[in-house]
């Protein structure tokens, strides 16, 4: 049975990514809150049946489906983040402007990290670094590979990373393996206000 739901969730995925999108009724220019910091963390959720899924699994609030962190440089704010390949991509993994990623987004919100602006950015820059070297996306939300990653996943790591520890530790099990959910991460992070 959960082989077959996750068969399910992965059709639904591939079928959103391939037919067309809700746009955000809001409309108008977009602007990037003054006090987002490099590091940040921001989670969003699309109108779509596959991001109601991914909402209702991925924490117990169920109210938001995808995650990145925020990238600053040059006076450029983007979110870095990953999502399931799109043909003929070679990695997963997206640096995309602010403005993009809550574009096509119902409901967004932005979290700090609970850690001192520079340790903020060192998240941002391990982000970068790995965005940089490239990943599959994981379809097995298997938080036990490096090479092969899923959006939560994505962000815990960078984290771990850049604190030199093990902070945020998965609590999910997802077909048998330990996952990363959005729960994990918002434990260490404080909704900016």
């Amino acid at each position: 049975m959960a082989r077959f739901y996750f068969k399910i969730v992965i059709f639904l995925t591939i079928l959103t990514f391939t037919s067309c999108s809700h746009k955000n009724d809001a409309g108008g220019d977009c602007i990037v809150p003054s006090k987002v910091r490099s590091g940040d963390v921001i989670l969003r959720r699309e109108g779509g049946m596959t991001s109601q899924i991914f909402a209702s699994i991925a924490s117990e609030e169920k109210v938001f489906s995808h995650i990145g962190i925020i990238y600053i440089a040059h006076g450029d704010t983007t979110v870095l983040h990953c999502e399931a390949i799109e043909t003929g991509e070679a990695s997963s993994l997206r640096n995309e402007s602010f403005c993009n990623f809550i574009s096509e987004a119902d409901t967004f919100s932005i979290y700090k990290l609970n850690v001192p602006d520079s340790l903020s950015s060192k998240v941002a820059e391990q982000a970068h670094a790995m965005y940089m070297a490239g990943a599959k996306f994981d379809y097995s939300f298997d938080a036990g590979t490096d090479s092969l990653l899923y959006c939560t996943e994505y962000v815990a790591k960078a984290i771990n990373l850049a604190m030199g520890d093990t902070i945020i530790t998965p609590s999910l099990t997802i077909h048998g393996k330990k996952g990363f959910s959005i729960d994990d991460i918002a434990a260490f992070c404080k909704a900016q206000q």
